[in-house]
């Protein structure tokens, strides 16, 4: 926290403010955004692009929109459709001014949106998983093909496919170093791994199951506000999974508690949504259909119109039929 004001401080007074800002803004905000919750570094975003347009920087400050797309997606600090519409927009702006690597970052997060949203832009090529895929390794950029992969395993881990969750993981190990979205791809793969072991009793789904609780402690106590309420909820399933209802329970309502906190709707969607299925599972359909009906409404709010479709669906058959 310490070396961010001081780097701050150091941009204001200098002599260059609004170069010097270009040049380390970036950096300074992937540092950022360990120590301080989402909500407080997403106000740099709009100073970083002014800063680097007005240096006649247009290579950073695309780079600046462009994370600041992806932070709204991962922190869950916006609706969904409306930032799909944002980012069609800055990838007019990038290719305006032949920003290809910022192009392709920025159609990983669309097709992501794409994905739970449903809705498609007519006017836009956009390109697939698969061909972003293959741009990546054609241009040997990891960072392309880590950000495909975690976006991929996203949407099917809150379309609750998970052994397509699983597959993925197993075929896509983590590169090192790792970066803050392996604290996603980790939670993704925990839950996926607790439920399908509670399913089948495989061993090998639990202890990748444990070894993502373990690995999100870690990161909870690093960055609370960004991961204390996935690590809560890989706790609850795992709870879940060995028979221990009542520390379950304590958990699953300690992730909702911290997602709400944190201000946000994604975590609190999902925490809402295992613990209604927790109820279900053991015979409180009437609790359990109560969060349920709270999930679908954080997806709307977030607007993840497929998701909240596919979980009124389930419920509908699950409880209502």
């Amino acid at each position: 926290m310490g070396t961010a004001k001081v780097c701050e401080t150091m941009i204001r007074e200098s002599l260059n403010e609004h170069v010097l800002r270009s040049r380390l803004c970036i950096e300074l905000v992937m540092f950022l955004i360990y120590t301080q919750p989402a909500a407080a570094v997403m106000t740099q975003f709009p100073v970083m692009y002014e800063s680097s347009k007005l240096a006649g920087d247009m290579e950073n400050a695309v780079v600046a929109r462009r994370i600041c797309c992806a932070f709204v997606f991962w922190f869950g600090s916006g609706d969904l459709l409306n930032l799909s519409k944002h980012i069609v927009m800055c990838i007019d702006e990038a290719s305006k001014y032949r920003q290809i690597a910022s192009v392709n970052f920025l159609m990983v997060h669309l097709n992501a949106c794409i994905y739970l949203t449903g809705e498609t832009n007519a006017k836009l090529d956009t390109k697939s998983f698969n061909e972003l895929k293959e741009i990546g390794k054609t241009t040997k950029s990891n960072l392309l093909l880590w950000q495909c992969h975690v976006c991929e395993i996203c949407g099917h881990f809150y379309m609750r496919d998970y052994l397509a969750v699983v597959s993925l993981c197993e075929t896509n190990p983590c590169p090192r170093p790792k970066r803050i979205l392996h604290g996603w791809r980790t939670f993704f793969e925990g839950v996926a791994c607790l439920s399908l072991a509670r399913d089948t009793k495989k061993n090998a789904w639990r202890r990748t199951g444990e070894n993502a609780v373990s690995e999100l402690s870690k990161w909870a106590i690093m960055s609370p506000w960004n991961f204390e309420s996935k690590y809560k909820l890989l706790q609850a399933e795992l709870s879940y999974l060995d028979g221990e209802l009542e520390p379950a329970e304590n958990s699953y309502k300690a992730s909702i508690i911290s997602a709400q906190e944190h201000k946000s709707m994604n975590d609190e969607a999902i925490a809402c949504e295992l613990y209604g299925i927790y109820l279900v599972e053991n015979k409180r359909a009437g609790a359990g259909l109560t969060h349920l009906l709270k999930a679908v409404e954080k997806y709307k709010d977030w607007g993840a119109v497929e998701k909240f479709q596919e979980l009124q669906g389930f419920i509908d058959i699950t409880i209502n039929k």
